[in-house]
């Protein structure tokens, strides 16, 4: 008497690293149209922030050698000596009593400047002897005063601070340069949310194209033969 043949269950399909990108490879165009999508909406995201603009106002500054102790340095700290110097300005920017002195004058002046809005509204920045202080409001004309004020109180507080021995005397600091009213505001986080959306979208684009070339479901198991 013949043994019935027992049936057994199929085993599921191994992963193939290489069938597997195979695949995806052959629908790269959802990937990238899902990468597109991503861009246009992080591009769209931009455009609906409410405007932002940024007034600066720049220092020259710079070393007098005839008053630095280039004897005493060795020349490998030389330059180390002379960054640490010129940083002074973001040292007198960022202090504690020049954003007190900013947000009282402000406010005196009736400018709706506060203390968050120094730390968090502001940056400085330096380009090789420049140094830029900026501040960004959506009221232009506000970011314009804000920064000026910064710019000369900080000023005022290098020159107190430099009598006073708190920076070193070869230091030479000139007065800020007017900040101009800004006429085009600043694509905040640009950059960020084209990077997000396009690595959204790439994200989605893999997941959707991995579902596009599973195998098509429905189909028989293979038995082996009785």
């Amino acid at each position: 008497m013949r043994q019935p043949v027992e049936q057994k269950t199929p085993m599921p399909d191994e992963f193939l690293p290489l069938e597997h990108f195979r695949r995806l490879f052959n629908r790269w165009w959802v990937i990238a149209l899902c990468i597109i999508l991503g861009c246009a909406l992080g591009l769209a995201l931009v455009q609906l922030q409410t405007p932002v603009y940024e007034a600066k106002a720049s220092f020259f500054v710079t070393v007098d050698l005839n008053l630095f102790p280039i004897p005493e340095t060795p020349l490998d700290r030389f330059q180390y000596n002379e960054d640490m110097a010129l940083a002074a300005v973001d040292g007198v920017l960022r202090s504690n009593e020049v954003i007190m002195m900013v947000v009282e004058q402000a406010q005196a002046q009736g400018l709706p400047i506060t203390i968050d809005n120094m730390l968090f509204d502001t940056s400085v920045t330096r380009r090789h002897a420049i140094w830029e202080a900026a501040y960004r409001s959506a009221d232009p004309a506000l970011a314009q005063a804000a920064v000026e004020l910064w710019a000369e109180i900080g000023y005022q507080v290098m020159l107190e601070w430099q009598q006073r021995g708190t920076i070193v005397n070869y230091v030479i600091f000139t007065p800020p340069t007017p900040a101009g009213l800004p006429q085009e505001p600043i694509q905040a986080g640009r950059g960020q949310f084209l990077t997000g959306g396009s690595l959204a979208g790439f994200a989605v684009g893999v997941i959707l194209a991995n579902l596009l070339a599973r195998p098509g479901r429905g189909q028989r198991p293979k038995t082996e033969p009785d």
